[in-house]
């Protein structure tokens, strides 16, 4: 596959545990592979924590894929997918998964993050930023494409998950779940970004949000609350990812004079 925009594709790393045998094969993020590295054994078979989780969905890609050669559909997803890796571990994330042209991501594990539910939100912002970057380097062509996202908070066991041959580090549990479905709706309601009303109340008011009401999830038995993001009230630091476009910022809104962060 051929690496876009000059961006290198990073071999994946291995961390080994003491019986020498690999765990989380699937990190390929340095600075996060060097925070696993400085774990305890304990920490690095599994542990609780709170985080946010961010689910991102790229419509119509599906469609206008069958339009492409396998080669330029290829190339457009890797970079759109290196775009969207560098916003997220640009604001602390963890990458843990791609499916397809799906990506889910981690804030908060492997290393505690007080300001998780914050820099998920902005990775969200920035990653329709970084889309419309793409899209003004017409690298779909004239096709103009979306994108869904959702953000949603709680508790997950996040540790090394997957046999004996073969693990990675992962997050794991309920929480997971709910962001997943909770991405659905945007198709729904005809929204980009969705958050749960945990992470708003992580957030405060730290954001502009449309509040929609208390939907069902599929599989769920219980509605949850669920919030439009709309804009940051407080100002985030400066872009911290390798933008494909020269003004990655301009979809970025800040509503207030707020502390950085």
């Amino acid at each position: 596959m051929e690496a876009p925009l000059n961006h290198p594709m990073q071999d994946p790393l291995v961390i080994h545990g003491q019986n020498g045998k690999s765990i989380g094969q699937h990190v390929e993020d340095r600075h996060l592979v060097m925070k696993l590295g400085h774990l305890e054994p304990a920490a690095l078979s599994g542990e609780v924590l709170i985080v946010s989780v961010l689910f991102a969905d790229l419509r119509g890609f599906t469609a206008v894929a069958e339009q492409w050669t396998p080669r330029h559909a290829a190339r457009f997803l890797n970079a759109y997918l290196t775009a969207m890796v560098d916003v997220i571990r640009g604001r602390l994330g963890m990458v843990q998964d791609f499916v397809g042209d799906g990506i889910m991501a981690v804030f908060g594990a492997p290393s505690p993050d007080p300001d998780h539910a914050w820099h998920a939100a902005v990775s969200a912002l920035e990653m329709q930023s970084a889309l419309e970057c793409l899209e003004r380097l017409q690298m779909a062509g004239p096709i103009r494409l979306g994108m869904g996202v959702s953000i949603h908070s709680g508790e997950v066991f996040a540790g090394t998950v997957g046999s004996p041959e073969q693990s990675k580090y992962a997050a794991v549990g309920d929480t997971v779940n709910t962001g997943s479905r909770l991405e659905e709706l945007n198709r729904a309601l005809g929204t980009s970004i969705l958050m749960s009303g945990e992470t708003i109340a992580l957030l405060g008011n730290q954001v502009k949000a449309n509040g929609l009401g208390w939907f069902p999830l599929r599989g769920k038995n219980n509605l949850i609350e669920v919030f439009e993001l709309l804009a940051l009230r407080r100002c985030a630091n400066e872009l911290s990812f390798r933008a494909p476009c020269p003004h990655p910022g301009k979809g970025l809104t800040c509503r207030s004079n707020g502390a950085t962060g």
